[in-house]
Parts: structure tokens; sequence; C-alpha cells
């Protein structure tokens, strides 16, 4: 993946009437109404789990560095995982949810389960984003309702 600073150096090396007339009419069209919800959708679940969890975790671990976040990142794990320890394994279901990604797409089990494994921890702020991106709005609401209970 790039960085934004990688990103904008490749930019740099286009051409510009590549950059005029192939990248930028794309970014004057109006996107449509179901990205735009899933948009807003996923703003707004990660805006109100990043305060509830700030709220619950942060008074109790306060000696720990995001422990609200690293708590955040284990329960959406068990949610994805319908609460089975993924020591046991990836469920079907899991599995089924990271192959919404493109890159997933025609990737076998294997593939999605060593990225899972050798991606999880490493930053749990970026796993967690991941995570949101990946459910659709309905799971959104269903892991609310899910970490509220």
């Amino acid at each position: 993946m790039f960085d934004n600073i990688t990103f904008c150096n490749l930019l740099k090396t286009l051409p510009d009437d590549i950059i005029r007339e192939n990248i930028i009419p794309y970014t004057l069209e109006f996107q449509p109404k179901h990205l735009c919800d899933d948009i807003k959708s996923y703003y707004l679940a990660k805006t109100y789990l990043y305060e509830l969890y700030y709220n619950k975790w942060n008074h109790i671990f306060y000696y720990e560095d995001n422990a609200d976040i690293n708590w955040l990142s284990n329960d959406m794990l068990g949610f994805f995982n319908e609460n089975i320890a993924t020591m046991n394994g990836y469920t079907d279901n899991h599995l089924k949810k990271w192959r919404r990604l493109f890159f997933f797409q025609d990737k076998s089990d294997l593939v999605i389960i060593d990225f899972l494994n050798n991606y999880k921890c490493r930053n749990c702020i970026k796993d967690v984003n991941l995570q949101l991106g990946v459910l659709t709005q309905t799971e959104r609401e269903e892991f609310i309702e899910f970490v509220k209970e």
C-alpha cells in the first residue's frame, strides 16, 4: 500500500494531460447514493464506537496506551468470528466478510488467513478502521448493538 508521500510522488510522474483528461473528471462526478450512505455509516459508527470505548476503558486501563482501541479491535474480531476464538480457526462467515475486498475476491481461504495472521495486532487503529470498512451498514449497526449488550 502507498503512503501519502509515495502517492503524491507517483502522481508527479504522470503527464499533465493524463491528470487533466483522465483523473480530474472522475473527481468531479457525483458518487452513487449507496456509496455516500456507506461512507456516512462508516463515519458515524467509527465516531460512536471510538467515543464509547474511550469512555468505557480509558479510565480503567489508564496506564495502558490505546486500551480503548485495543478492546475495540478485540471485540470486532469476536464479532467477525461469531464469538469463536480465532485460535480455533476462522469461521466461514469471517472469511466471507474479508472476501468483499477486491484483493481477496479470487483468493483462497489460506491466503486470507495468512493475511489475517500477519496483519493483526500491528496497529489496532488501522485494524479497527479496516474492519469497520469491510462491514456493511447493517453489520455496523449489529456490531454496535453487540457491544452495547
